[in-house]
């Protein structure tokens, strides 16, 4: 890791090298200009189960903002300066956990996209895509539909899921490109504290909304990671349980992304494994319960906070050991006792 970091150095990134549109004391090297408000200040609290008390966060205001001769990261979304310095703004992640994660590294001297204008989309992670990034991307098309959009050439499924359904043209890229203008809603420090404005304009997604089912007759559902990450090893046998109960079994990976909304929006109760499948909790139309089976060593805050905020309730049911670990089967037949 040190080596890496040296490496980064070298190549021109360093912790230190970012400018802010409201963070700093100095003034911006990037020109921008506000566009309008997305969301206002508010203030949260929500009961996290791990320490067992409530926990607080404040968002801060974030508005649109037309940026000028900005450098656009496609794969995390990341932007920079025309001199290369990472605009602040454009992460709810920490800066120095933005370096340690090793961001592709950009030069003045990226060439420029040959065009005048653009919104982007990232291809993060499919949690923090859909919960802090896809929704300040639709709002962005909302306010200019006629917009091209730029995308990761390699994105994953979601995103090409997302924009095959748009009629933009669609920019796909290797790496770092440079434009005239690019469209950005800030971002605050908020990573892993879902938004009520971005989960009430993911919901209120004009095709999303299409895609809801109201006539399924399945209302419990178990999400397989069989076969992925983080799968204990007995999940079959946690799998056959949950059918036994009256849960019907799936595998997102095998659903593109408005099949996922279909299957899920009918659904009232939902439990899993704790990983992303989890964040498909936000379609399910009249939640009623999430069963969160988590290891003792990966308990995240996403999945509970998102619960509260939908209004659901939330149980975990956590095992020792590591996340491949075998989930002790009478753990899951307690929480039909």
């Amino acid at each position: 890791m040190f080596l890496k970091r040296k490496l980064l150095n070298t190549l021109g990134h360093k912790p230190n090298r970012s400018t802010s549109l409201d963070r700093l004391e100095k003034l911006s090297d990037l020109r921008s200009s506000k566009l309008g408000e997305y969301s206002p200040t508010s203030y949260l609290e929500i009961w996290d189960p791990r320490c067992e008390k409530l926990k607080g966060h404040v968002f801060d205001s974030r508005s649109l903002y037309l940026l000028e001769d900005a450098i656009i990261e496609p794969k995390q979304g990341l932007i920079y300066s025309g001199k290369g310095n990472l605009l602040e703004d454009c992460t709810p992640w920490p800066q120095l956990h933005v370096y340690n994660s090793f961001p592709w590294n950009t030069s003045k001297h990226t060439s420029y996209l040959e065009i005048d204008f653009a919104i982007y989309l990232t291809s993060n992670p499919y949690y923090h895509w859909l919960i802090e990034d896809l929704a300040s991307t639709i709002h962005s098309l909302r306010e200019f539909p006629h917009s091209p959009i730029i995308v990761y050439k390699d994105c994953p499924a979601y995103v090409h899921d997302f924009v095959s359904e748009l009629p933009n043209e669609i920019i796909y890229v290797k790496g770092p490109v440079r434009v005239k203008s690019l469209l950005m809603i800030n971002k605050g420090r908020d990573s892993g504290w879902p938004h009520p404005v971005d989960l009430e304009n993911l919901r209120s997604y004009g095709p999303f909304v299409k895609a809801f089912n109201h006539s399924s007759q399945d209302h419990q559902v178990y999400i397989s990671r069989k076969n992925s990450q983080r799968s204990p090893k007995n999940e079959s046998q946690i799998e056959e349980l949950f059918q036994s109960k009256g849960y019907k079994s799936v595998r997102l990976e095998e659903f593109n992304l408005f099949e996922q909304i279909t299957l899920l929006s009918n659904m009232t109760s939902m439990a899993g494994i704790h990983g992303a499948g989890l964040t498909n909790l936000i379609w399910m139309q009249n939640p009623e319960k999430l069963l969160d089976i988590a290891n003792e060593s990966y308990w995240t805050e996403c999945f509970h906070r998102l619960a509260a905020m939908s209004r659901t309730e939330y149980e975990a049911k956590i095992y020792k050991g590591v996340c491949e670990s075998e989930v002790p089967i009478d753990l899951i037949k307690n929480y039909f006792a």
